[in-house]
């Protein structure tokens, strides 16, 4: 795992931050150091996944990034079930893509990947929505609405999970 060194060196000014190949680069070790509990969150992801996940549903993991969750979420799904990764980041998107084209699924359920913004996304006949460290990125004025557009996609027995810092 490459180290997080994007802010080690004083600058004059710091830009707007972007899900950037640089950020891609050393994901892992930044959100382990800057999210207290972050494994622990996972482990309670893929708990909860395991409960809420039905045969033949979708599962939507907004704001994927690298697909963490959703490679835990995989695990715990029937074969019939469909998991949605969403991230509006290219860079993450296609190094997951990489990923999952690397280790293809035995008896595994499906895995979409999904360039797009969280915010468009229809989605519908959900047993698990997971909002992992993602609100936060979403403009404060728009977060009401994503959340009742889960909450429409939800099953009746379904869940969301939001989880934030």
């Amino acid at each position: 795992m490459s180290k997080d060194r994007i802010y080690a060196l004083p600058r004059s000014r710091v830009g707007d931050f972007r899900f950037d190949n640089s950020v891609v680069d050393v994901f892992p070790d930044m959100i382990a150091r800057s999210v207290p509990g972050y494994g622990s969150i996972l482990s309670m992801i893929e708990q909860l996944g395991a409960r809420y996940i039905r045969p033949n549903t979708n599962v939507y993991d907004l704001g994927c990034s690298l697909g963490a969750a959703t490679k835990l979420l995989r695990r715990q799904a029937p074969q019939s079930a469909t998991i949605h990764a969403v991230d509006n980041s290219s860079a993450m998107i296609e190094k997951l893509s990489e990923k999952l084209n690397a280790s293809p699924p035995e008896n595994q359920c499906n895995v979409e990947v999904h360039n797009a913004d969280i915010r468009e996304l229809p989605m519908q006949n959900a047993s698990l929505i997971v909002l992992n460290l993602t609100l936060q990125f979403v403009p404060a004025e728009q977060r009401s609405a994503l959340l009742q557009n889960c909450c429409d996609a939800l099953l009746s027995g379904g869940a969301l999970l939001l989880s934030e810092k």
